[in-house]
C-alpha cells in the first residue's frame, strides 16, 4: 500500500510525462491493486478465522465458568442422575428463572412421570408443606396460540400425560404441583403440571445443566 501511494504521487508530480508512460503506470497500478486486494482478503480470512476460535475459545470459558457455579450451589443428586436446587424464597417465574442462572442452574426439567415424582418427593422432604414449584416450561406463543417449552426449546405437547387432567388455566407459566390429603379438590398425592401466571409468586427448582456432569 504504502508503494502504491509513493507512486502515484511520483507520477503526477512528474505530470505523466508520455503516453507510453501512463500506460506504463496503469499497467503497474493494476498489479499493484490486484496484490492489494488479494492481500485484503487474505487479511479477512485470517480476521474471521482467528475470530471463530475466539468465540469458541470464548464459549468453552463461559462454559467453565458456568459449571463453576454450578458446582458451588447447593444441590441433591436424585436417582435420575439429574441435580436440583430447591429454592424456598418465593419469586415470580422470571426472577426465578434470573436466580437459577445466577448461579449456573437453569429452572428445572420434568422428562417424564418418573422425574416428576422424584422431584416432587425431594420437594417435599425439603418443604413439607409446599404444593408447587416454578419449572423452566414457558409458553412460546402468543395470543391464543399456546407453544409450551422447556428452557432448551424442548416441546411439551399439550397433550402430555404430565398436565393436570381437567386443567382450565390459561397461563404462560408451569409449576409442579402436588396434592395432599388435606385438599378438598384433588386426590391423595396425585402429582401433575399446571399453568399459573408468570407474576405470581412460588417456590421453584433449579437444574444443574447437562453440560457440567
Amino acid at each position: 500500500m504504502a508503494r502504491l501511494i509513493s507512486l502515484i504521487v511520483l507520477l503526477v508530480g512528474a505530470g505523466l510525462a508520455d503516453e507510453s508512460s501512463n500506460k506504463d503506470f496503469q499497467l503497474e497500478l493494476l498489479k499493484m491493486l490486484n496484490e492489494t486486494n488479494q492481500k485484503l482478503n487474505l487479511l479477512t480470512k485470517l480476521v474471521h478465522d482467528h475470530a471463530e476460535d475466539a468465540e469458541n475459545q470464548f464459549g468453552d470459558v463461559r462454559k467453565t465458568l458456568k459449571c463453576l457455579r454450578a458446582s458451588s450451589a447447593k444441590t441433591t443428586l436424585l436417582s435420575n442422575g439429574k441435580m436440583y436446587s430447591f429454592q424456598l424464597v418465593e419469586k415470580s417465574w422470571s426472577s426465578a428463572n434470573e436466580t437459577c442462572e445466577k448461579q449456573g442452574l437453569h429452572l428445572a426439567k420434568i422428562r417424564d412421570s418418573d422425574d416428576l415424582k422424584l422431584v416432587l418427593e425431594e420437594g417435599n422432604k425439603v418443604s413439607q408443606y409446599t404444593v408447587s414449584w416454578w419449572v423452566s416450561a414457558k409458553n412460546d406463543g402468543s395470543g391464543s396460540e399456546k407453544d409450551f417449552r422447556w428452557h432448551d426449546g424442548t416441546k411439551l405437547d399439550g397433550n402430555s400425560s404430565l398436565w393436570r387432567k381437567g386443567d382450565f388455566e390459561n397461563d404462560d407459566c408451569v409449576r409442579v404441583y402436588n396434592n395432599f390429603s388435606y385438599s378438598p379438590f384433588y386426590s391423595h398425592n396425585e402429582v401433575n403440571l399446571y399453568r399459573h401466571p408468570c407474576t405470581d409468586s412460588s417456590k421453584y427448582i433449579c437444574e444443574v445443566p447437562s453440560e457440567c456432569y
